[in-house]
């Protein structure tokens, strides 16, 4: 068990509130090059209109945020389950599996496991961050809240496992600024057998021995490449090689999406984990003020009022 460390409010509203904005540029990112398969060649967003994209990314995570709203600090798998049913509406990959399990009168994990040839992929790491924020500083207990998460519609899979490590990194990252110290930490929650954790550690050996990112991503897909461009261990790496290899926040989400494949979601995370490690004035403001503050929400989440800002969400 950790210190407890003592966090001022202001310094928490920052660091939440960059996680959220963080989570918002490296989405819009990476949105317009999702299921690319080749290298990128990019280096500021290339689509932009009125602020933020809807994203899956955030969506569920509203979803989660009204569940804890709703049940409290002892919510469980099972009461995740049923806000899905009550709310999130999307029918594609394990989102439709664990849907129609759900509607099924299955409940968590079993819901998230059978029949669903999905649970390898990166529907539960994408939405790591709501459980950082409720237990800054705290990986042991945040993870707890996204084991819970993830049964839902990865049981048994490496979705899980990137949760998992996500969590525990986005959770530390409130207390602890180092990456490779954060990376470790992550690391220390989920098993070495695992592929999510075999991927990272071999990409920490491939960036020491002084590979060049292109090197990297090429050895990352020779080792651990999939045909599903969703694939959690592959994608979990890429978010790690961003990190590792970026200069700044801008060149490292944007490393992240040149890597190809679920590059939204690389973004994402990669954008949040930075977000909530400076707070949001560390944020550069070109990468801000396209997005601005607004939370945008996709037709497939219903049934409550979600927060219109991210001042309003954090």
């Amino acid at each position: 068990m950790q210190k407890p460390v003592a966090l001022h409010t202001t310094e928490y509203y920052s660091k939440v509130y960059g996680g959220w904005l963080g989570k918002n540029i490296g989405g819009t990112l990476g949105m317009p090059f999702e299921g690319a398969m080749e290298p990128l060649d990019l280096s500021f967003y290339t689509q932009i209109s009125d602020g933020p994209v809807p994203n899956d990314d955030l969506d569920l995570q509203l979803v989660w945020l009204h569940a804890l709203e709703q049940y409290g600090a002892r919510l469980t798998a099972k009461e995740l389950g049923q806000e899905w049913l009550d709310h999130i509406y999307f029918a594609f990959d394990e989102y439709g599996y664990a849907l129609a399990n759900l509607r099924r009168g299955l409940k968590p994990p079993v819901a998230g496991w059978f029949n669903n040839p999905f649970t390898d992929c990166m529907g539960a790491p994408i939405r790591s961050e709501i459980w950082a924020m409720i237990a800054p500083g705290a990986p042991e207990v945040a993870v707890w809240y996204a084991y819970q998460d993830a049964l839902v519609d990865h049981a048994g899979g490496e979705g899980v496992y990137g949760e998992l490590f996500f969590t525990a990194i986005e959770s530390a990252a409130f207390v602890e600024q180092d990456a490779r110290t954060l990376i470790t930490i992550g690391l220390s929650f989920i098993p070495e057998e695992c592929l999510v954790s075999q991927a990272v550690r071999d990409l920490l050996v491939w960036f020491d021995e002084g590979k060049s990112w292109e090197e990297a991503r090429a050895c990352i897909l020779q080792h651990y490449g999939n045909a599903n461009f969703t694939h959690a261990p592959q994608n979990i790496a890429f978010t790690i090689l961003g990190w590792l290899y970026g200069a700044d926040f801008g060149d490292a989400i944007v490393k992240a999406v040149r890597c190809g494949y679920d590059t939204d979601c690389t973004g994402a995370t990669l954008g949040a984990i930075l977000g909530i490690s400076g707070g949001k004035d560390a944020l550069p403001e070109r990468w801000v003020q396209p997005v601005g503050d607004r939370v945008a929400v996709s037709p497939a989440i219903r049934g409550f009022a979600a927060p219109r800002t991210l001042d309003e969400l954090t």
